[in-house]
Order: structure tokens, then C-alpha cells, then sequence
């Protein structure tokens, strides 16, 4: 098996079932598609059920939440030489994953790679991208990684796994990066990241309109971009550049009579400080090595 693409699910069934839509359209039988089901219900037992004798599809239902605890689970099932994490709700363009096979058959020196999200279904995509390439270090990647364009080595994966004290569903106030968190320790670890902004996976917008979810998702966000740059020591530049860019964006929809847009990066400069000032002792819940959920 070349592909397995873990995807943790919960509160979603017709997203899931575009998903499973787009890999048909791949027209492979080399990748594997791991389910991970944080649902309460059966929801997604039919469309797994349709799906299953068309590629082969593991379904693993789990009974806590959070995306890093599925993905370790997720992880645990996988048994292809790359690993990708596509979410509940992208789809992957069509001739996506044979791009994916030609970057890394083409550069054995690339360990992981990432690349961009795309709101349009039939974006082209280019499959030559070799000069587009860009080789991310420890900040580079932090406005790079989009969890759901993430693939990986699984022989150079290893031990590594998402920290369960990160990411949505954790039961923790950092709602978010638990992707650059993994990758910062790849890089660490001398793994080679590579950033292909020429290389889509379709994933819809979720800030065209700003509700009251809209803004609880962006506090939770940015509590967790705030609690990774103080976990990995961020020099003060990038701290700084992190809480005067959404007071800008704050400052400037104000003077635009923008009200909700101002409200939006507020919450965010609030929720990236507080990250920043978490306490010794949720730094040291943060800090605790990764395990798989128990099933």
C-alpha cells in the first residue's frame, strides 16, 4: 500500500461522503482510507458501508473526542509507505494523489511535504511543481501548514504523534496547531519539510461570514497558536509580529466601520496572548509526550 489517509470525523455526513466521492475519482487502488468515528451515532455506518467494497476503507470507532487523540489511532491502523490527513470536509482534486506519488518518487530527501487549500473544485492542478518548491524550517512553516494537505514518511514519522493536549476536541483552551506542533518536531528531528504552493487540496472557507461560532472557533484558534509559540520558544520577532498583525487588522476595520470584522481580530490578539501567558501548569500538561487513544 503506497497511500494510507487518516480521517477523524465527528458531527458531519454528507461532507464525508464528498470526500469518499473524490478518492473514487482518483482512479488508484494503492491507498487505504482510515475512518476514525468520534460520533455517538451511526450516521456515517451506511455511506461506510457503500463505500467499503469500492477502496478498501477501515472504519474505527473511538469513544472520546479530539482530532490529535483519532489521528494517533488513525496512525496506529496505517499501513502505506505516505501518510496524509485529509479533513472531514476537503475533497482531493483529480490526479491530486498522483501528484503526491511523483513529488516524493522524484526527491527521496523529502521526508514531509504540505501545500495550500483551494474553494475551487476544479482547479487545475500543476503537475510538474518542481520549481515551486520551498524547504520550510521551524518558522517558516508555521503560516505553511494546513493539516489537511500534510503528507508524510511513515518510516520517517516513527514515534512521532500529535499532541493530544492540542488541536479541536482536545479539552483543552488551545483549540489549534497541533499540525505545526508535529512538524516543527519533524523538523527538529531532520526530516525535510517542503512547501509546494502549487499543489491544492479543496477545503471550504470558513470566515466569509462571522457568527458567533465563527468568532468562538478563532478565540479557541488562536489560543493554540499562542500556547505553540511558547511551547517552542519563539524568538520575540515572530511573538511580536503574531499579536500586532490581527491588532492592526482590529484597528483598521474599526476606522473601515467594519464591526464584526474588528470583533474577529480582536478575539483573535485576546486569544493569541492568552496562549502566550499560560501557566506553569498548563505548559507542563502541554508538554507531556503524546499517546495513542485507547480504544
Amino acid at each position: 500500500m503506497l497511500f494510507s489517509l487518516v480521517t477523524c470525523t465527528r458531527g458531519r455526513t454528507n461532507e464525508v461522503a464528498e470526500l469518499f466521492d473524490s478518492l473514487l475519482r482518483q482512479n488508484r487502488n494503492d491507498f487505504e482510507l482510515i475512518l476514525v468515528d468520534q460520533n455517538s451515532d451511526d450516521r456515517l455506518v451506511g455511506i461506510v458501508d457503500q463505500f467499503s467494497e469500492r477502496f478498501p476503507l477501515k472504519h474505527i470507532r473511538i469513544r472520546s473526542t479530539g482530532a490529535s487523540r483519532a489521528r494517533n489511532v488513525g496512525i496506529g491502523y496505517a499501513s502505506g509507505l505516505l501518510i496524509g490527513f485529509p479533513d472531514d470536509d476537503c475533497q482531493y482534486l483529480d490526479g491530486y494523489l498522483e501528484v503526491i506519488k511523483n513529488i516524493f518518487t522524484n526527491d527521496m530527501s523529502i521526508g514531509c511535504i504540505c501545500s495550500n487549500p483551494t474553494t475551487e473544485y476544479n482547479k487545475q492542478l500543476d503537475s510538474d511543481c518542481s520549481n515551486m518548491q520551498q524547504v520550510l524550517d521551524k518558522v517558516s512553516l508555521l503560516n505553511r501548514c494546513q493539516e489537511f494537505t500534510v503528507f508524510v514518511r511513515r518510516d520517517l514519522l516513527g514515534d512521532h504523534l500529535y499532541n493530544e493536549q492540542l488541536g479541536v476536541g482536545a479539552g483543552s483552551p488551545w483549540g489549534a496547531e497541533e499540525g505545526p506542533d508535529l512538524l516543527i518536531r519533524l523538523v527538529e528531528a531532520n526530516v525535510k519539510l517542503v512547501f509546494f504552493p502549487k499543489v491544492f487540496v479543496f477545503h471550504p472557507n470558513k470566515i466569509d461570514v462571522i457568527s458567533g461560532a465563527t468568532l468562538k472557533r478563532a478565540a479557541s484558534y488562536a489560543r493554540g497558536r499562542g500556547c505553540l509559540l511558547r511551547l517552542h520558544r519563539f524568538p520575540f520577532k515572530i511573538i511580536s509580529n503574531s499579536l500586532f498583525r490581527p491588532a492592526a487588522g482590529c484597528l483598521i476595520h474599526i476606522l473601515k466601520m467594519q464591526p464584526r470584522r474588528s470583533i474577529y481580530y480582536f478575539v483573535i490578539f485576546f486569544g493569541t496572548l492568552r496562549g502566550l501567558l499560560l501557566s506553569k501548569s498548563e505548559l507542563d500538561a502541554v508538554c507531556k509526550a503524546p499517546n495513542a487513544l485507547e480504544l
